[in-house]
């Protein structure tokens, strides 16, 4: 075990330093920020096939080819694991993909990262971390936060506030709920469209279950990056 630990933290180390480019100060078609649930409802098994799904759609070539059609050919990427209202653990730091060969390293990091399991489900502190994380974003035309997860917020309160602070500031934010048993399944998809998702352009996307993150994140994925209907241009900071 110790071994295998040690293995991991080498390869999410040799990741990490390919993939921390100067992010600031490029412009980039979207700042994206990747806010992945981890929380104690996921089993490992879960939590394995929402990485993949992850990993698997960054490095597709329709995505990477998306990119490269962009006004700018390159997008900025973060991504980040979340539990509890003060639960969020970095996977990717702000990246530039810009090349099948950047896109590839994100995945690796993506991959090699050790496994996180997390508490309560907060979509509150998710958001709340992600404003945090976009003060630092490159300059961007557009910024999006992707929220994927399997519940609705159960762990600290401000929900509707979090989610006013990041629209009023120009930000949309898009939503993944991860449907399980049918008769909940839409209840939650209906939560994410309502209390999660909004802001100019945002969407829904749901998954049919962990087996269907994959299909369900990369046809997200391409939305978020082929939407070229810009209206406002945001600064780094």
């Amino acid at each position: 075990m110790a071994k295998l630990a040690i293995a991991f933290c080498v390869a999410a180390l040799c990741a990490l330093l390919a993939v921390c480019t100067a992010a600031r100060g490029a412009e980039v078609d979207v700042a994206l920020v990747l806010a992945a649930d981890a929380s104690a409802s996921m089993n490992a098994e879960d939590r394995a096939l929402q990485r993949e799904g992850y990993a698997a759609a960054m490095e597709s070539p329709e995505v990477v080819a998306l990119i490269e059609r962009g006004r700018h050919r390159r997008i900025a990427v973060v991504m980040f694991e979340w539990g509890a209202v003060r639960e969020q653990e970095q996977i990717v730091p702000w990246t530039i993909i810009d090349s099948p060969d950047a896109a590839a390293r994100v995945a690796r990091l993506i991959r090699s990262t050790p496994p996180i399991g997390l508490s309560q489900t907060s979509i509150t502190g998710a958001l709340r971390h992600a404003a945090t994380l976009l003060a630092t974003a490159p300059a961007a035309d557009r910024r999006v936060v992707d929220v994927s997860g399997d519940g609705p917020d159960n762990g600290g309160f401000g929900l509707r506030e979090a989610r006013a602070t990041l629209i009023d500031a120009g930000v949309t934010i898009n939503g993944l709920p991860i449907l399980g048993d049918p008769a909940a399944g839409a209840v939650l998809d209906d939560y994410y469209a309502e209390f999660v998702a909004g802001g100019e352009g945002s969407f829904v996307i749901p998954a049919n279950g962990f087996a269907d993150f994959a299909r369900a994140f990369r046809a997200k994925l391409m939305t978020e990056i082929a939407a070229h209907n810009v209206s406002r241009k945001f600064a780094s900071r």
